[in-house]
Order: C-alpha cells, then structure tokens, then sequence
C-alpha cells in the first residue's frame, strides 16, 4: 500500500531553525524550510507542491534530504570560497558591509538586537551593497578585519564605539542622518558627496538616489527630479548593476508620481519591477508595487491600484520591512476610504498604525494618523472626539517630518473636524493656518485623505 512521506519528528532546535529559514532573503532557503514545516504539520507532499507551485519530486526530495541530514541538508550551497572573501568583490563594497557591521540593527529598522554573519549576508543583499553573498564569506571578511587589527568587529561593537566621524566622509554621513529621518541634514551630506570627485558612476548613482528620497521626505519634488532626471537618458543607465539600475528606475518612479507625470512614472515603475523580479529581489518588488499602487491612486484607478498593494503586501512574506508594510495598509485603506468602505479603512488604518509605531520615520506615523483620523470624520462622525485626537496627534508627528505638502492636508481636515463639533475659533484658525501652509505648495498632494 502507498505510503506518503512525511518529514520525521522535529527536535526544538530545529523548528527554530526552520522558523529562521523561512524567513530569509534568500527565497529558495524559505522555501524549503516552508516544505519541512509544512510536511511536520501532516500536510502530504502532493499538498505542498499545490501550495508553492513547486514539483511533487522537488519535494520530495527536500524532505528526503532534511530526514537524512537535518537543516544542512536544506541549506542553500555555500558559496563563500575557502581563501578568503570572493575576490570580485571591491574595496568599497567590503568597506561597505563593516560599515553595516559596526550600525545597531534597532536603528536601521531591523527586529533583532545583534548581527550574526547569516543576518549581515542577508542585510547586505537587501541593501544593495552586493548582489549575492554567503555567511561564510562574511565570517571570513569579518575574520580577517580582526586579524588585520581594526577594532571592534561586528557582533559586539560598544555604541561609543559606533558613533559616526566626520571622517567617514558624507555619503556615510547622509546615510546616517537618512536613517534618523534628520532630511535636510542627509540632502546636505549627499550634494557634498556629490561635489567629491573620482567616483564611479555607481557611486554617483546611488547618492544620487539617497539625496532624491531625502528631497522628497521634504515635499522639494523638483529638486528631486533635478538630481535624478539624468537616468531618464538609457546611455547612462546602461553604465549602472543591475541593481543599481533597477533602484534609479524606482526613484525616477516615485518623483514623476509626485510631480504627477503619471504615464511616465507608471512606465519607470514597471521597467523597475521587471528588474527586480530578474533580480529575485522581492523588496526591490514589494516597494515597486506599493509606488504603483499608490500612482494608480492618484488617478482614481482603484481597482489596479488594490491589485498592486496586494501584491506588495504579499512579496513581504520574505522581505519583511514594517515601514513598508505599514504603507501598503495605508495605502489599502486609502482605496477602501475612496470606494467608501469606512469600517474596512478604518481596519487598515489601525493595521497601518500598529506597523508604524516606533518608526523613527515621521512622515510615516504622522500620514497614518491624519488618515485615521479623517476616516472617522466621514465615516464615524460619532467619533469626533478621536477623530481630533488623531489629527492632532498627525499634526505634531508631519511638523518633525518634512511632508509640509501633506500638513496642509492634514490643517484642512482637522478645521473641517472643528466646524462639524461648532468650535467655530478653532475652525477659522486651524483652517487659516492649512492656507498658509498650501499657498507654499503648487502642487497639493493627492496622497491627503480630503
């Protein structure tokens, strides 16, 4: 009698393992670690297959290979040479990734406390700084930063210890006051590495990258253009990885939607997205659908859009990124609000929320909160009381960030709230104060909740 192959018991270590796994970057390495776990559910290997549209063989076969050799045998084939770090790798790159050691995971948004080699690999594929690496080719780069006498390593650096110099020079600089959300500090520091000469047009292309999402956190969507209109021309694009291609396409994307060149932004979107899924780089994707989930918002194509966010949301199953998610809820319950769906706007919002609290991002927080807060006002009109609250709280978080654009919005719909409850002075100053801050601003961003 046929007999189905199920994976053998699980020991705790190897659960946790697998747990781990399935969580990496490396897509191939969470798959297989998803069929083992599955298979120790009682799920037969003909349901497997169904579920990750993979081969009843291949299946099989992971399994086959868990039972015989444990995590190992799932692993993905090390490719970290024995000598030493891979020798195509540049001096810049490996200068990068100690750099990447020497950061605090908390600050760069990332769950856990301490870099591990595995962690620094994935972190390092994600970031763009290489297209592919293996832990064994950190631990030997990490190895051998010790052994040369350079300090403090990875695992273990002392805050004190990490503080950044003026003389890392100010693309590190930028990078830094970026990941704090300190705007036009990081646009400083990156038209300053600009001005350095001798770099490589990958260099080039990825300050200028930073530097154009550093002027768009400030609502300065020109300025934004200006830095990173040059990639429009395919002559220079060709000169750039793939990689780096792929995120200048994204950038160009998100600025064209913010001047609202649609069809153009549309069109860099897609060729990023195209990239990115050559790349197998399911970030790169998930950010791409969320920026044309949000560009199909703006011009009322809600169905497409919610197609897009969906899938956005679904590509962080392995590339899991909070601030990003919280946005593609956000974004969500933005189509919900406009198909008026409040109670399921509302949910999203709340989801959107829980995701961005603790962002060291402003802007984040502060466009989640205005948007619950004005959901409530058309949907909820019995809860007022929160629906200020929230505003309020919207206000203070958009005053820190840079979106001077969005606090405009954010002005209106709180006077409007004060109108509808008869506080007629909070209104008529509340609303005076959303025109000062519009007439700034030629360009109104649809991405406001009104």
């Amino acid at each position: 009698m046929f007999q189905p192959l199920f994976v053998r018991p699980l020991t705790r270590d190897e659960r946790e393992g697998l747990k781990q796994y399935s969580k990496a970057s490396n897509k191939e390495q969470a798959v297989r670690a998803g069929v083992i776990l599955l298979s120790a559910e009682g799920k037969t290997a003909a349901e497997i297959s169904h579920f990750f549209g993979s081969h009843t063989a291949n299946i099989k076969k992971w399994i086959k290979k868990f039972n015989a050799d444990g995590l190992p045998g799932i692993s993905s084939k090390k490719r970290g040479p024995q000598g030493g770090p891979r020798p195509n790798f540049t001096s810049a790159q490996i200068e990068e990734l100690l750099r990447l050691s020497s950061e605090q995971p908390g600050d760069l948004g990332y769950e856990f406390k301490e870099w591990t080699p595995q962690k620094l690999a994935t972190a390092a594929i994600d970031r763009g700084i290489v297209d592919r690496i293996s832990q064994v080719t950190v631990r030997q780069i990490l190895k051998r930063q010790r052994d040369n006498g350079a300090g403090d390593s990875a695992m273990g650096t002392s805050s004190s210890n990490r503080r950044v110099t003026s003389e890392q020079g100010p693309f590190h600089l930028g990078e830094a006051a970026l990941a704090q959300s300190r705007y036009e500090a990081a646009a400083e520091f990156f038209y300053a590495a600009l001005a350095e000469k001798a770099k490589t047009p990958e260099d080039e292309a990825i300050s200028r990258g930073l530097l154009s999402k550093a002027l768009e956190e400030q609502s300065k969507y020109e300025d934004a253009y200006s830095v990173i209109g040059k990639y429009d021309d395919p002559k220079i694009v060709t000169q750039l990885t793939p990689r780096t291609r792929a995120r200048v396409k994204l950038r160009l994307g998100w600025v064209k939607s913010r001047l609202r060149n649609h069809p153009e932004a549309i069109a860099s979107l897609n060729e990023a997205k195209r990239s990115f899924i050559e790349l197998g780089d399911d970030l790169g994707t998930s950010e791409t659908h969320y920026a044309l989930g949000r560009t199909y918002i703006e011009i009322n194509e809600f169905r497409i859009a919610r197609d897009h966010l969906l899938a956005a949301a679904n590509f962080q199953k392995t590339a899991l990124d909070r601030e990003l998610l919280a946005q593609i809820y956000r974004r969500l319950g933005t189509v919900d609000f406009y198909e008026g769906v409040f109670t399921s706007a509302k949910e999203n919002f709340l989801k959107a929320l829980e995701l961005a609290e603790g962002s060291a991002n402003p802007n984040v927080i502060g466009t989640v909160l205005v948007d619950l807060g004005t959901t409530l006002i058309h949907g909820h009109p019995g809860e007022a009381k929160d629906s200020i609250r929230y505003l309020e709280r919207g206000i203070d978080y958009l005053e820190k960030g840079g979106h001077k654009d969005y606090l405009a919005s954010a002005y209106n719909n709180l006077g409007d709230t004060f109108r509808h409850s008869g506080e007629w002075d909070s209104a008529i100053t509340t609303l005076s104060k959303a025109i000062e801050i519009g007439q700034r601003y030629t360009k109104p961003s649809r991405s406001a909740l009104e």
